[in-house]
């Protein structure tokens, strides 16, 4: 764990929950009007949900049959939990939760395997919803995590999810992923 992480981690989260969704509302604002529609009404697991604000918004797009948040952030789990909503701690680096959908919600970047994550997503789930910030100058000095570039993103779904549908907003690659049926 790196400095920032850990900084993130034990003192940023505990105190100040997921500062970024403050800045996240324009992101679920699009979202909402590319969603394809066979992604409605599924059960999701909300991989790495933080403090649950994006969860709620994940519902209000999604309107899933139910929802729950997986977090490795206790303090964060305290936080959703206030919120209402059921959660289950997991480290998604060490396990792995089976689902209908699964949604990374700027959350991937935050694994230490990505490629692995994405290829046991690809088997648990037969959705993904994949919302992920693209590696700018802010995001190397101050994200905690290790985001890709716009090319190593599209390089990591090629490898693991093979046909997917990609987007952009600002400075984040959307991708929506559905396992064939064969």
């Amino acid at each position: 764990m790196n400095v920032r992480e850990w900084f993130a981690e034990t003192v940023g989260y505990r105190f100040f929950g997921c500062c970024y969704n403050a800045t996240t509302q324009p992101l679920f604002d699009y979202l909402a009007t590319i969603t394809p529609k066979q992604f409605l009404g599924k059960r999701v697991a909300d991989l790495g949900c933080g403090d649950g604000i994006n969860t709620l918004r994940i519902r209000n797009i999604f309107r899933p049959k139910d929802i729950v948040g997986y977090e490795r952030n206790p303090f964060l789990i305290e936080r959703a939990k206030r919120r209402g909503l059921t959660m289950c701690r997991t480290d998604l680096n060490v396990s792995f939760p089976k689902c209908e959908m699964g949604i990374f919600m700027l959350s991937l970047h935050h694994l230490t395997d990505k490629k692995k994550v994405l290829k046991q997503a690809g088997k648990n789930f037969r959705f993904l919803v994949i919302c992920e910030p693209i590696q700018d100058l802010y995001h190397k000095l101050f994200d905690a995590g290790q985001p890709l570039s716009r090319a190593g993103w599209i390089e990591l779904f090629g490898q693991t999810l093979k046909h997917y549908q990609c987007f952009e907003f600002r400075h984040t690659i959307i991708a929506f992923y559905q396992r064939s049926s064969a």
